[in-house]
């Protein structure tokens, strides 16, 4: 906007009011400050990651060329990713597993009949009053992986924002659905999104992540991280099975589709041969490998009940509650005074 500066601040500052009005601009453009719905006061930017997420206005992005986002992914990758983990320990310690929790892909279990809304992603953008496509401001900082940059959303209140500061486009729900049914096929990425069971909770930032440049999940794959993709996002409630019958072994799935190692080589007995298969303990239940299968030897089964959606441990097909667990460990260990 004009970046109008009062009276009042011109004079405790001393300053010419050209200069601070070109200041804040450049603050504004830079992803520092940001202003106060309800005040219209400058505030500093709140945390690292929202910080990040607003160096893409196009303007700044010109400004500064690679070599400064190549400075961000540094931060990031050192300073901010370690950040991370300690939000997860903490929620581990509360019993969720998980910042967020991962929607297949929709190709791949669109036909199963016990789809919830709120991991059906078409119903997901559907409900949205407004999306913006967004510029990825993770793959931003890693252009060497050559990975189609356009695939964040935001949605309604998170939209209005993007779209203000110059970061985002209002696209219609069918556009950008259509528009990430393709990218997802010619490069895998995970949809993500808040552990709820409601639909209209699933949030207003909807990331598709990929292992190679989101942040929390390159910080595992390339840096070091020391938890696991599944305690970095939850998993969805399915997994991914292969029909060694149907198998061709072109090696799609495993060499450019599964971004989390999950497919591997063994004996199958009842196959009587060596062929490929899924293990289940290592999908994440994404779906990158169902959908670009070109014999349907691959497919998705539900092994989660509901309550999986709110990042719950599961044991033996039944979801634990959080409260349950720290209960017993009450239990266990009881606060024991002695006097």
């Amino acid at each position: 906007g004009d970046h109008m500066v009062s009276d009042k601040l011109i004079e405790r500052l001393g300053m010419d009011r050209e200069y601070v009005r070109q200041q804040l601009a450049d603050r504004y453009l830079s992803g520092d400050i940001f202003y106060d719905k309800k005040t219209g006061e400058p505030i500093v930017t709140p945390g690292a990651a929202l910080w990040s997420d607003l160096q893409n206005n196009p303007e700044w992005m010109e400004r500064n060329g690679p070599a400064y986002y190549k400075a961000v992914a540094m931060m990031h990758e050192y300073d901010f990713a370690p950040c991370i983990e300690d939000t997860m320990k903490e929620l581990l310690e509360k019993g969720i597993h998980g910042l967020n929790r991962i929607v297949p892909r929709y190709d791949s279990v669109k036909d199963c009949p016990d789809l919830l809304p709120a991991e059906n992603y078409k119903e997901i953008l559907k409900s949205k009053k407004k999306l913006t496509q967004n510029q990825c401001a993770c793959r931003t900082r890693y252009p060497e992986y050559g990975q189609d940059d356009h695939v964040c959303i935001s949605a309604d209140e998170t939209a209005d924002f993007m779209i203000k500061h110059g970061l985002g486009k209002e696209i219609s729900w069918e556009e950008m659905f259509d528009y990430i049914q393709k990218s997802g096929k010619k490069t895998p990425h995970i949809h993500v999104v808040a552990h709820t069971m409601d639909l209209e909770n699933v949030g207003t930032i909807l990331c598709n992540c990929n292992v190679n440049t989101c942040s929390g999940l390159r910080h595992i794959t390339a840096t070091g991280g020391k938890y696991t993709y599944r305690e970095m996002y939850n998993k969805s409630r399915f997994r991914a099975v292969l029909d060694p019958n149907k198998c061709t072994d072109c090696g799609l799935c495993y060499e450019k589709r599964c971004m989390f190692h999950a497919i591997h080589r063994k004996f199958l007995r009842d196959y009587g041969d060596e062929g490929l298969f899924v293990n289940e303990a290592v999908c994440m239940g994404c779906g990158c490998c169902v959908e670009t299968c070109p014999t349907g030897a691959l497919t998705m089964k539900l092994v989660d009940p509901p309550e999986a959606l709110l990042g719950w441990e599961v044991v033996d097909g039944k979801a634990v509650d959080p409260k349950d667990i720290h209960q017993t460990e009450e239990k266990k260990n009881p606060d024991i005074a002695f006097y």
